[in-house]
């Protein structure tokens, strides 16, 4: 998934699984908040569009 490990995933289909998610994601300490945050950070700036280029015509050519 694009969230790497920074996301709380959830079926959107089951009210039952986002409940628990936002119970586990409201329950978190400062520190593993923080934690989690930084790493949502830095799984973010690893989507870049120069690699975003190089994927793009990494495919095409692959497709070609």
């Amino acid at each position: 998934e694009v969230g790497g490990d920074a996301a709380f995933y959830f079926d959107p289909l089951s009210a039952d699984s986002i409940a628990q998610v936002l119970d586990q994601v409201a329950a978190l300490d400062d520190l593993t908040r923080q934690q989690t945050i930084a790493r949502g950070i830095a799984h973010a700036r690893t989507f870049t569009w120069d690699r975003c280029a190089r994927q793009t015509i990494d495919a095409i050519v692959t497709l070609l």
